[in-house]
């Protein structure tokens, strides 16, 4: 396990400034095959600002895919995944199966997932990536049934 753990380790993030807004556009349209293929809906709610960020844009395209993927995982068809953005923060919402306590203390554990053919590697590599920049997040599912997976983008 310890090799194998090395092996996902990052380097540390080159950063520069990206438009997040544009980039977390692409990652939608470019995930929305996928979600159509489960029966799910796949949309960004607009906004009017626009989001730049000192960051990894490689990095931050991986946390966008697993992220969503996850979300899309978690529904039904019928369900939907919805992404808003503002300078502040990125939220990825999804109105699928909630996390349960229980999950929700291993969720960011290396090789833990609560799919029966998941590898339990995304949310790892998502996590470290997020702490290398330094943005903050959280994933939980809030009492309306939403689960959110919010992450802070100002350091």
């Amino acid at each position: 396990m310890r090799n194998f753990a090395d092996v996902v380790r990052l380097p540390s993030p080159t950063r520069e400034r990206i438009d997040f807004g544009r980039l977390v556009h692409e990652v939608v349209v470019f995930m929305q095959s996928y979600a159509e293929g489960k029966g799910i809906a796949l949309t960004l709610v607009p906004t009017k600002e626009e989001v730049f960020i000192l960051a990894d844009s490689g990095q931050m395209e991986q946390v966008l895919v697993n992220v969503i993927k996850n979300a899309i995982e978690a529904c039904e068809p019928g369900q939907r995944v919805e992404l808003r953005l503002t300078p502040q923060q990125l939220a990825v919402r999804d109105n699928g199966t909630p996390i349960s306590p229980e999950q929700s203390a291993q969720l960011f554990n290396p090789f833990y997932s609560s799919k029966p053919d998941g590898q339990g590697i995304g949310l790892t590599l998502s996590r470290e990536i997020l702490v290398n920049h330094g943005f903050g997040f959280s994933l939980k599912t809030h009492e309306d049934g939403w689960t959110e997976f919010l992450v802070g983008l100002e350091i």
